[in-house]
């Protein structure tokens, strides 16, 4: 799957992101794509991602850990006081 073709597939409304997730991480895919569509302007593609990458980092964080630096810090958990 291209990475347009991903996009598209994780912006669809009803999209399936946990099938989604977990075919990722069974071809344990570049990520890049995932962390540029998180900070694109359409909502879809943004939290389409974000929710996506969550699940991934869920279910196998080793994929997600080579990439903690580069994720926006919208992604980054909120403390409270």
């Amino acid at each position: 799957m291209t990475n347009t073709a991903l996009i598209k597939d994780i912006a669809a409304k009803g999209s399936d992101k946990e099938a989604i997730a977990l075919g990722l991480i069974r071809a344990h895919a570049d990520l890049t794509s995932l962390l540029e569509g998180m900070s694109a302007k359409p909502a879809a593609v943004k939290f389409g991602c974000e929710k996506v990458v969550q699940i991934i980092s869920e279910k196998a964080p080793s994929l997600v850990y080579p990439y903690s630096t580069a994720l926006p810090a919208s992604s980054t958990p909120k403390t409270t006081s």
